[in-house]
């Protein structure tokens, strides 16, 4: 599956050869939920604007019950990712820091802002 632009953009500002990169290396290929449903969320967030011309936080059906569902996989980034915990990593299987980033592009592509969580 291809990521979003703003997706690719983030992980390409890892510097190479660190913990964080290594993790996000391990976390893509192996497929972390949490990297890529935030990646979906994004997706999303997009289609919806272009489908019906206006941001999901003006639908205000699919706006709050996507608001909450972003706002649960961002919760999540606290604890470790699910294919660390899958093979025993020590290290994590996500840079928070990409998700951080793809959480944030996500919420302005759904016409969301910071006061709104």
């Amino acid at each position: 599956m291809r990521t979003q632009k703003e997706t690719r953009q983030a992980v390409k500002k890892l510097t190479p050869r660190t913990v964080s990169a290594e993790s996000m290396a391990i976390g893509r290929i192996n497929g972390e939920p949490l990297f890529y449903a935030l990646d979906g969320m994004l997706r999303y967030a997009k289609a919806h604007a272009k489908r019906y011309e206006s941001p999901l936080s003006e639908d205000y059906f699919l706006g709050p019950h996507w608001l909450q569902t972003v706002k649960g996989l961002r919760g999540l980034l606290n604890g470790d990712g699910a294919v660390a915990m899958e093979i025993g990593r020590s290290r994590d299987s996500k840079d928070n820091g990409v998700c951080e980033e793809i959480f944030w592009a996500a919420m302005a592509a759904a016409g969301f802002k910071e006061e709104d969580l």
